[in-house]
């Protein structure tokens, strides 16, 4: 969560890759996308939206390269996540 309140999102999508959980909460409550918005960090509150969305995809057995493949912004988003892998 400290990663997403500094808006790192670099960092963000490392972590979540690595398999921490983008839906955990702290202790108050709050996720790290709520840390994110609420500092102002737009361009790591759509990391974690994406990261959210692709893992959602994988959940329901969709492979990476399907997903990337679908015409919607938020595949995009999920283009970008692809390449910090590599």
């Amino acid at each position: 969560m400290a990663a997403a309140a500094a808006g790192d999102s670099a960092l963000v999508r490392t972590l979540a890759l690595a398999g921490v959980d983008v839906e955990a909460r702290d202790e108050d409550g709050f996720t790290a996308y709520n840390h994110a918005t609420m500092r102002g960090h737009a361009e790591t509150a759509k990391t974690i939206l994406a990261l959210r969305a692709f893992r959602h995809e994988q959940g329901l057995g969709m492979t990476g390269e399907a997903y990337l493949a679908r015409p919607q912004t938020r595949a995009e988003l999920a283009r970008s996540i692809e390449r910090q892998k590599s």
